[in-house]
């Protein structure tokens, strides 16, 4: 007697354990995970090779500017107008440290205001 149950976790469809009928063409879940997360990896790699070309070429033509050559040409005038976009984790340390300044200055407001005296009270 076979008995099959309702739900995912006792079936053979369930990602973690492929049924056994499966045709060869098909992939589980698992192995498109793994896929999906090599080619988001490619795609970083891929970003990051693009901002080090960036900076490399701003680096380039900045020391070029101030040695005086006067040869420009198209890539220096290309890598003069395009800027790298700040990444994510930049911005929580610049929100984190604005934070903290924020609560240093209300804290040093507050300790000031209550360290005068009141003379009216």
């Amino acid at each position: 007697i076979d008995f099959y149950m309702s739900s995912p976790m006792g079936s053979d469809m369930h990602p973690e354990r492929p049924a056994t009928d499966f045709p060869p063409q098909m992939t589980t879940v698992k192995e498109e995970r793994r896929v999906s997360q090599e080619k988001e990896r490619d795609m970083r790699r891929s970003r990051e090779i693009e901002r080090i070309a960036a900076m490399r070429r701003a680096i380039t033509s900045q020391i070029e500017a101030e040695s005086g050559e006067d040869g420009k040409s198209e890539d220096t005038d290309e890598a003069t107008k395009e800027r790298i976009p700040i990444n994510r984790r930049e911005f929580l340390n610049y929100a984190w440290l604005v934070s903290i300044g924020f609560f240093t200055l209300a804290a040093g407001g507050v300790t000031y205001l209550f360290s005068l005296p009141r003379f009216f009270a």
